[in-house]
């Protein structure tokens, strides 16, 4: 299983504040049954240049590694950012926060206003060799008052990522990612973990909660997607249905 949005790595965010907790952290990711990993600090290009930030990552991630090594976890990693929207996500110079090789980018909106721009940006970010996943789609307001933004967005050639917490534990976002998966709108699931407390790695049970439905994907069709899509198998979202706002989300 694959773990595509954390905040695992020791002390470059508002997540995992120690080596020790970031272990904790990998622990609790195993015993889900995880066994691939996205490490997405934040990044917000208008408050530190991305050779700072490339520079703090890497520190990081090596620490990281090495202690993973010391105490015999084995899950692979991937390294990328969960990027913050702004024009900058146009030039080539994001494209060196990339998870793949075939261009996978963690893309995090504003939470409470939609950029005006939010399509030509992807488009250009295409142009320039990335693939937007867009993250936690689940908690955006503009987006569950008007899922026609999102329906958009992925004809447009974006994928899109929910959190696991939101699918137990909030009703509104549980409905928006259960209807956004039936109609072809959100791909992957990531625990959006930042320590054992606060948003703690949950994904073994959003699979089984997802299971109880007859109407979506089998577990190990929504495994081979999100494995396919890390591969570069496939590089843009299969067709997909407009979703709607009506006692709920259809």
């Amino acid at each position: 299983m694959i773990d595509f949005h954390t905040h695992i790595l020791p002390g470059i965010d508002d997540g995992a504040k120690s080596l020790e907790e970031s272990l904790s952290l990998l622990k609790m990711e195993q015993e889900q049954g995880v066994d691939t990993i996205v490490l997405t600090p934040h990044y917000f290009h208008e408050r530190q240049s991305l050779d700072e930030f490339l520079q703090q990552r890497n520190t990081a991630y090596e620490q990281l590694r090495h202690a993973a090594e010391r105490e015999k976890i084995s899950i692979n990693f991937h390294l990328g950012a969960e990027v913050r929207f702004s024009p900058w996500l146009e030039s080539k110079e994001a494209r060196q926060l990339c998870f793949s090789r075939d261009g996978l980018i963690l893309v995090e909106l504003p939470f409470q206003i939609c950029p005006p721009n939010v399509e030509q940006t992807l488009t250009l970010m295409q142009m320039n060799g990335m693939i937007p996943v867009l993250a936690h789609v689940e908690r955006y307001p503009y987006l569950r008052q008007n899922p026609e933004l999102l329906y958009r967005w992925i004809s447009k050639g974006a994928f899109a990522q929910a959190n696991a917490n939101s699918l137990l534990a909030e009703r509104e976002g549980a409905l928006f990612i259960l209807a956004g998966i039936r109609h072809g709108l959100i791909h992957l699931l990531g625990s959006d973990t930042h320590s054992v407390d606060k948003r703690p790695p949950r994904l073994r049970e959003a699979m089984e909660l997802l299971q109880k439905s007859k109407k979506l994907p089998s577990r190990e069709e929504l495994e081979q997607l999100a494995e396919d899509i890390l591969q570069g198998e496939i590089l843009e979202p299969a067709p997909c249905t407009p979703m709607k706002k009506f006692l709920g989300f259809r």
